[in-house]
């Protein structure tokens, strides 16, 4: 698990430390198919990475029906982007469509290792715009912010627009 981890691209390019101080917060958590895993609302204070199975993302409308936001596949993040939403309240639910295995990991202190660690973003190997394969931060930092939702999105997506912008596929890495 921990290699699975530190080779995502949300983690593989922070130092040692920060890593291990990411690993010692990450809590593991096993589900059974058609579990909830997260409900629309409920405070965001964790975002996840999912190891094994696949998660549906969905909100539900004014109506009561449910709108299938996005598909989650092993190896893909989801909820990253909430953590820097001024109100971070998750937008949708999540449910796991087959048994998953799941890592979440701590919004503050991902925030905080930002911080620190500003040089951890990645950099564009050549000519090429940075393309983004987590689809959701992907559209989190390249949207407009929602009419009347204030955000805390600052410096961390000012970095990340020109390196996302106009792509999307797989990450590229120059580590200067």
């Amino acid at each position: 698990m921990r290699q699975l981890i530190l080779q995502h691209l949300l983690f593989n390019l922070f130092a040692k430390d920060a890593q291990e101080r990411l690993l010692g917060e990450a809590q593991q958590r096993h589900a059974p198919a058609s579990s909830l895993l997260l409900q629309q609302g409920q405070p965001a204070e964790r975002f996840f990475l999912v190891l094994s199975g696949r998660v549906k993302l969905f909100r539900i409308s004014a109506d009561g029906q449910e709108k299938v936001v996005e598909m989650i596949h092993p190896g893909q993040t989801f909820a990253e982007a909430v953590m820097f939403m001024q109100h971070a309240v998750y937008p949708v639910c999540a449910e796991s469509l087959d048994a998953v295995e799941l890592v979440s990991f701590p919004n503050r202190l991902m925030l905080n290792l930002l911080a620190e660690h500003p040089a951890t973003w990645p950099r564009p190997a050549g000519p090429e715009p940075l393309a983004c394969s987590s689809g959701t931060t992907h559209r989190y930092c390249l949207a407009p912010a929602p009419t009347g939702i204030q955000t805390n999105r600052g410096s961390a997506c000012s970095r990340l627009k020109p390196l996302l912008r106009g792509r999307s596929g797989s990450f590229s890495y120059d580590r200067q």
